[in-house]
């Protein structure tokens, strides 16, 4: 037949127990505080973000035109970002679909509203970013952006 053994007697030890535990607790949370506040502290965010190797790429002059930071103030009511990779054939539906309704948008709701269509071109093997160049040929820089990179990164 099986025996249970009889329980400890945490009676006396929990008190100093739950004191040790509770003094440990305190200082890792103390200790991960302090080391966030100093690595926070030496990050310059806004020339960690400013020096992105990533370039909006302007058709019409060439130009490689550096995002906006995250840090300014927004200059558009809304960006839509596309992630693309290999998307030569969905591309053009989606953005006649997407362009047409935030024009309709504007027009009849909000002449104030304003977007962004942000395509990046998750380095694509097909002609994916000249389909993107000619819909900002197409709408306009400030409309229509892309943004390549040299090759895939993945989810």
């Amino acid at each position: 037949m099986y025996r249970r053994s009889p329980s400890p007697d945490f009676s006396v030890a929990s008190p100093l127990l739950l004191h040790s535990i509770s003094d440990r607790l305190a200082t890792a949370v103390t200790f991960f505080i302090w080391r966030a506040a100093q690595w926070f502290s030496s990050v310059d965010a806004e020339s960690h973000f400013e020096a992105s190797q990533h370039f909006l790429e302007d058709p019409n002059s060439f130009e490689k035109v550096p995002p906006p930071s995250i840090f300014a103030e927004a200059t558009k009511s809304l960006s839509v970002v596309i992630p693309a990779y290999n998307e030569e054939d969905r591309l053009p539906v989606t953005l006649e679909d997407l362009i047409g309704y935030l024009s309709h948008r504007r027009d009849t709701q909000d002449a104030n509203f304003t977007y962004e269509i942000i395509i990046v071109d998750d380095g694509s093997r097909d002609n994916t970013s000249g389909i993107a160049f000619d819909y900002v040929r197409k709408y306009s820089f400030e409309a229509v952006r892309v943004i390549r990179f040299s090759r895939n990164m993945g989810k």
